[in-house]
């Protein structure tokens, strides 16, 4: 048999046409590295290479445009555009097979050739060896069908016992025939919070200070994470006194695992307020604060006090001005009439406790007119299928979806395919002559195979396709409401658990994903399955969380992540939104005409259009609804706020006319007064220190009305009236 050519050329043709995966012979010498005999998988090693030395990473190669005319997908999200980038593009000039320490990738890497991302590989590390040996051998694909599918990260969290002490995570990657390899080695490990805890490249994890975090872990493409802690010094036994409420069990656990204290029980008073303020909107006018303040100490005083709030029109005022945030409902896009009728019918469904799971459904297959058919609206929110694909996957299922519309999700499962699949579930309605109507108009395509996607619900297996003769969204409205409720439900769980608390479980709340672990494992999976038990019905969910002891604890101004009272082990105060302070200083003043002009006469509450031109609301803080609003009062707050209420001529003009009000009503009953007062802003009568100080500074001044008109201002300036303990 003769020699084959000698020439590089030759072998570089003969290894793309034939996909030679055998050890090439140069020379007569072979070129796999003693003790290995085995040839690299791109894939499953060199990928992994690749990421672990940051090539791939959104500051290097992996950036929209690449570096340096090399250009790699984000994260391996595309591993055969990678193969092709670095052994086809620019005539294959990155690697070198006939003599392979010489390749560009590897000169590169390891610096012997000047490099703006300066040295990522060693010379003489493992990974450097193995990146020559698969230049060595061919510069092999690899076998697809034995691809890593996920990998297994254990163990699933680490408790350490004092600061310095370290631990090992091992990484497994696993095959599609469920055989696994040990792949710690070929990781990339980001501590979330360094903290508390720092990880080395190997994957050993070293405690630096007392708390709870996680690490992300990356290998190639997979995504992976694990929980890490260091329990605080120990405070003590924790008390006796047990709820078995099943959101007490699972936060207990985890207090005694992380030596953590909950908070003593609120006072009655701020139990009162936090919930006419949580549930309402609304302060208690003094006859309810003090029918309660009596009631609620009996048993089952709290658990009435709740039923009768949830059962209320502000109840269904409150929260259907909070589902309009959330749905981003909007008078410009929609038009004021159809913006008002998918108002109404948001509020009407809670006003009969109807499913909210229900009503997600309806929102998702509506059709019909804009006026007649409220939920129909829904469909309005974009023109663009994948615009309304990131909406429905943020809104509906709290999953930030945006990032795979040009590449896989760098820290989620989704795929480019996934997304568009999800976005033709969008792409047959048409918003003609004021209704949305199912029509075929055309498919969406994949942006990089420019094949027409196939319809089908996020994260579903691809031969779940949506038949082109059906309206899809009709299948993902049933989708929703059987395989997709837990996540809908976890999601609007964590939302309104946001509301009540603070904070959610996981943040951003619509961001629900494995590498970004919540507060509490398995919580918003506890109060799905209790949520679903009850239809999932609104009053149900609210009646769920705020009858925990964890909701009835003393607030603290400490109690966020990161710190010992950050467990929901405390409650965390909260500022109002614009509209609830300005029923708030309606209520305290008495002057209903406080921001009359733009509110109207009604409870500002009720004002559901955001797009009501206003300076105090832009400054008091509502949800500008470009976006499904983490906090109520997304715009606005800060020193804004505090100068608004410090110095504005209008509320100033309020207050002067109350004190007017006030000295005439209670005929200068300076004590009468300072009890009304109390009991308006605070739920609660003055303490004798209070009485005591108001009394000598008031009987002081010479003139009560504008001595009164200050009280007032400080009243509503106090750091107890403007937060919800």
């Amino acid at each position: 048999m003769s020699q084959p050519a000698k020439h590089p050329c030759f072998w570089k043709s003969l290894i793309r046409l034939t996909g030679y995966t055998m050890a090439v012979h140069l020379h007569g010498d072979p070129l796999i590295l003693k003790g290995d005999t085995t040839i690299p998988h791109f894939n499953n090693e060199i990928v992994p290479i690749l990421t672990k030395a940051g090539c791939n990473s959104g500051a290097c190669h992996g950036s929209a445009t690449g570096k340096g005319g090399f250009k790699l997908s984000l994260f391996a999200e595309d591993a055969q555009a990678d193969y092709e980038a670095i052994t086809r593009d620019h005539f294959a000039r990155r690697v070198e097979m006939q003599n392979p320490g010489q390749s560009l990738i590897l000169k590169k890497a390891s610096k012997k050739i000047e490099h703006e991302g300066g040295r990522r590989i060693r010379s003489a590390s493992d990974h450097y060896a193995r990146l020559k040996q698969w230049i060595t051998a061919g510069v092999p694909r690899g076998d697809l069908s034995t691809d890593f599918t996920k990998i297994q990260v254990s163990p699933a969290e680490i408790k350490a016992k004092a600061i310095g002490e370290s631990r090992l995570i091992k990484v497994e990657a696993l095959m599609p025939d469920g055989t696994s390899a040990d792949v710690t080695r070929w990781c990339v490990f980001k501590p979330m919070d360094d903290g508390v805890a720092d990880v080395t490249g190997q994957g050993e994890v070293i405690f630096q200070n007392h708390g709870v975090s996680s690490v992300m872990i990356r290998f190639g493409a997979l995504t992976g994470s694990t929980r890490v802690g260091l329990p605080y010094p120990s405070p003590g036994a924790i008390s006796d006194t047990f709820s078995r409420h099943p959101v007490d069990i699972m936060l207990r656990d985890e207090w005694i695992k992380w030596q953590l204290e909950p908070e003593k029980p609120a006072q009655p008073h701020v139990l009162i307020r936090r919930l006419f303020l949580d549930l309402t909107g609304q302060l208690p006018i003094p006859e309810d604060a003090k029918y309660w303040s009596a009631a609620i100490v009996s048993e089952q005083g709290f658990s009435k006090l709740v039923e009768h709030l949830t059962s209320t029109r502000a109840f269904a005022d409150f929260w259907s001005l909070r589902f309009a945030d959330w749905l981003l409902l909007d008078s410009k896009k929609l038009g004021t009439d159809a913006a008002k009728v998918y108002h109404d019918w948001l509020h009407q469904r809670i006003l009969e406790n109807q499913s909210v799971l229900g009503t997600a459904r309806m929102l998702i297959e509506a059709r019909g007119s804009f006026l007649e058919n409220a939920p129909a609206n829904f469909q309005r929110h974009a023109t663009d299928p994948r615009d309304m694909a990131e909406y429905v996957g943020q809104a509906i299922l709290g999953t930030r979806i945006a990032c795979a519309r040009c590449h896989n999700h760098p820290v989620d499962r989704w795929t480019l395919t996934d997304y568009h699949d999800f976005s033709a579930m969008f792409s047959k309605t048409s918003l003609d002559g004021g209704q949305a109507m199912f029509k075929n108009l055309g498919d969406i395509f994949h942006p990089k195979s420019g094949i027409a996607s196939s319809p089908r619900p996020l994260g579903t297996p691809h031969h779940h396709g949506v038949n082109k003769e059906k309206d899809p969204l009709e299948v993902l409205g049933q989708w929703l409401e059987t395989d997709g409720s837990t996540r809908f439900a976890r999601a609007f769980a964590n939302r309104t658990w946001k509301h009540l608390f603070g904070r959610g479980v996981v943040e951003p709340i619509d961001d629900i994903r494995p590498t970004n672990l919540p507060v509490i494992p398995g919580l918003l999976d506890l109060i799905a399955k209790n949520w679903e038990k009850e239809d999932y019905r609104f009053v149900a969910l609210v009646r769920l969380i705020v009858s925990s002891s964890a909701y009835q604890q003393r607030a603290r101004f400490d109690a966020f992540p990161g710190t010992r009272h950050g467990f929901f082990n405390a409650m965390q105060p909260r500022q109002y939104e614009g509209r609830v302070l300005i029923d708030a200083i309606r209520q305290v003043t008495g002057q209903h005409q406080f921001l009359e002009h733009v509110i109207g006469e009604e409870n500002a509450i009720m004002s559901w259009d955001h797009r009501k031109e206003s300076f105090a609301l832009d400054i008091l803080g509502r949800c500008d609804r470009k976006e499904p609003c983490q906090t109520p009062d997304a715009i606005g707050g800060g020193l804004s706020k505090s100068l608004y209420l410090f110095n504005d001529t209008h509320l100033q003009t309020i207050l002067n006319e109350a004190s007017k009000e006030w000295s005439s009503l209670f005929d200068g009953n300076l004590e009468a007064m300072v009890k009304e007062l109390y009991w308006r802003a605070y739920a609660r009568a003055p303490d004798i220190e209070e009485w005591q100080y108001w009394e000598q500074t008031i009987s002081s001044q010479n003139a009560l009305q504008p001595m009164w008109a200050d009280m007032m201002w400080a009243v509503m300036n106090s750091r107890e009236f403007l937060w919800t303990h």
